[in-house]
């Protein structure tokens, strides 16, 4: 709970139980429980402190345990920590919901970089389908290059007037289509970068096989981890290009805006709720120098230790 709202609260003016977690069970008062995810099983659990230890309950068995009614407003709002907590990771009393669980929208902030680049990526394709041409929109240096061409607005407001007589929308309409397609596009272009970094990572495993070339049983724990990767690095590679089709063609996006922005959102939800299970893996290996080295070592211990928990079975959310 923010600085903000807790002063509101001090203040007599309660927190809107529509957009936070007003619980109201006595159990939940008490101070620093939240809750959480279960390694493993990722079952939803309420953990509670006790003194010098910290007792936990599941949130199957909560209700029950402590006489919460189904229909109530506890139950309600229980329902939405498992549908949120993916989002956050831990869940107290009196936060925020996420709007993944509320609007649709996304509750995490991204640069101004990914704003602009999925604008100028779409601005590309638009004129692409104004003018005929099939220019690679896919390299974002080309695409950010290109978009400061003079001529790039005219063309595109152009593209917007067509695209508005051919679906039989005002200009205006579609506009604000377009320019909202670009603001959910802009969170898939974030999470492009991410993914980026577990690339590198995957790459820089097959480095550390060369840099321990003389240690036999560590090249092959090492190709053993390489072999884990593959599975959801391909899957995740395989989601990306799957949007990118589904939205290269931007008259189709614009005519059925709201099955698009749904399927946008869809992806983007999905390929963010894996970043919860990778930052994991992505911790292990900050600061690790590319040669040898003690932290190299244990880094590579701790992953191999990370992909077999995480990536021996996939996922369901």
């Amino acid at each position: 709970m923010s600085a903000a709202e807790s002063q509101k609260q001090s203040q007599g003016q309660p927190l809107d139980a529509n957009t936070h977690f007003v619980f109201e069970n006595k159990v939940f008062q008490v101070e620093g429980c939240f809750f959480s995810l279960t390694e493993g099983s990722r079952e939803v659990i309420l953990n509670i402190p006790m003194g010098d230890i910290t007792g936990s309950i599941k949130l199957a068995s909560l209700c029950a345990e402590f006489g919460i009614e189904k229909g109530s407003s506890d139950d309600t709002l229980l329902n939405l920590v498992k549908r949120g907590i993916p989002y956050v990771r831990q869940i107290r009393p009196n936060d925020v919901i996420p709007s993944e669980v509320l609007d649709g929208s996304a509750s995490w902030q991204i640069d101004n970089r990914h704003a602009t680049l999925a604008m100028s990526r779409l601005s590309m394709r638009l004129v692409n389908w104004l003018t005929g041409s099939d220019v690679d929109t896919m390299d974002a240096a080309a695409v950010l290059s290109i978009v400061e061409d003079k001529e790039m607005a005219n063309r595109v407001n152009q593209g917007l007037e067509k695209a508005a007589s051919i679906i039989k929308k005002r200009k205006e309409e579609v506009i604000v289509r377009f320019e909202n397609l670009a603001k959910e596009l802009a969170y898939i272009e974030a999470l492009r970068d991410y993914y980026a970094t577990i690339y590198k990572l995957f790459g820089r495993l097959k480095k550390f096989q060369s840099i321990y070339s003389d240690d036999a049983n560590l090249v092959q724990e090492i190709e053993r981890m390489r072999q884990l990767m593959k599975p959801p690095i391909a899957d995740i590679r395989a989601t990306f290009e799957n949007i990118d089709l589904q939205t290269m063609e931007v008259l189709p996006l614009i005519k059925s805006y709201e099955a698009k922005i749904s399927l946008i959102r869809t992806t983007r939800d999905n390929l963010h709720l894996e970043t919860t299970i990778w930052e994991d893996l992505m911790n292990i290996w900050e600061g690790v120098p590319d040669y040898r080295s003690d932290e190299a070592k244990i880094a590579l211990q701790n992953t191999y230790k990370f992909l077999a928990k995480n990536f021996t079975v996939s996922h369901s959310w």
